[in-house]
């Protein structure tokens, strides 16, 4: 009802509370239309008629289970990245989301395509001169620190210009 998406002002429900929640708000702004029409949507299944706040949570637990996996069309993600760009997520929402990812597994299929789906997007090159004074051209940061045994947080001060040398590597 015009508040924010600010962590501190989003509520976690389960689907039953989330019911719930919209009938409360139908009672409470009975003239709101986008609220009745949200409960109403919610509350209704072409087989079942009117549903329970139990009925509900079972079909958005089934919907949730049926949707998991899908592949969606290069439009629908095309749509999707669209309306992501451009905003930030509060220190909070990316602490929440490495809490979540931390110590998950990923299958190898699953690494491939990330590198795939990465490679090239905001690749930058530098031009360093290796301890031995010859230019090389980096452009994957990551796997030269994996390749050199070079620490990447002590590689990132240099090419941010922080430090004048790495382990005797130095910016061009």
């Amino acid at each position: 009802m015009g508040g924010t998406d600010e962590p501190e002002n989003i509520v976690c429900l389960t689907a039953e509370e989330h019911y719930l929640a919209h009938q409360l708000l139908v009672k409470m702004y009975p003239k709101h239309k986008g609220i009745v029409m949200a409960a109403n949507i919610m509350g209704t299944s072409m087989n079942e008629g009117r549903l329970s706040n139990k009925q509900f949570g079972w079909i958005r637990r089934r919907m949730a289970n049926v949707m998991t996996g899908r592949t969606l069309s290069e439009e629908t993600r095309k749509k999707m990245s669209d309306a992501a760009k451009g905003k930030k997520l509060s220190e909070e929402t990316k602490r929440k989301i490495s809490e979540y990812q931390r110590g998950k597994t990923v299958s190898e299929d699953t690494r491939e395509k990330m590198k795939r789906s990465f490679k090239g997007r905001n690749a930058k090159t530098y031009h360093l001169i290796d301890p031995n004074g010859e230019k090389i051209t980096v452009t994957n940061v990551a796997q030269f620190c994996r390749d050199t045994g070079i620490p990447e947080h002590a590689m990132r001060h240099l090419l941010r210009g922080e430090t004048k040398t790495c382990k005797g590597w130095s910016l061009q």
